[in-house]
């Protein structure tokens, strides 16, 4: 009587075939700073902006006005904060933080803009 082992060849061959489906990646933790550099850059230009509307002297080059100028501000931020939040969930971390960093710098460039002008207006 013959030894049939073709059944064993094929589950001894399906054992040593890799998983076709990768393994997920770690998940990694939010990082909460490029949101509070976003936040502090935006928020620093928009507070040195109303202080730069409320001063005679200070020569203030916003067109919007302190509403239009507010809207646009939280418009962009919530904007980018979902961007944010979604590169993240897409698993692109350091795209948040270069969004989060670049947000924030040019929240504090018109921001120091501001500071300055408003130092000369005195």
């Amino acid at each position: 009587m013959p030894l049939d082992l073709t059944a064993a060849y094929a589950q001894a061959a399906q054992a040593v075939q890799p998983d076709p489906t990768p393994a997920p990646a770690p998940h990694t933790p939010e990082a909460r700073w490029p949101y509070a550099l976003l936040a502090g850059g935006q928020a620093a230009d928009l507070a040195t902006t109303y202080a730069a509307l409320r001063n005679p002297n200070a020569h203030e080059t916003n067109p919007l006005g302190a509403a239009g100028m507010t809207a646009a501000k939280l418009g962009v931020t919530a904007g980018l904060t979902w961007l944010m939040h979604h590169e993240h969930a897409q698993g692109n971390d350091h795209a948040q933080k270069v969004i989060g960093t670049i947000g924030g710098l040019l929240g504090l460039g018109p921001s120091i803009w501001n500071v300055v002008q408003l130092q000369k207006a005195k």
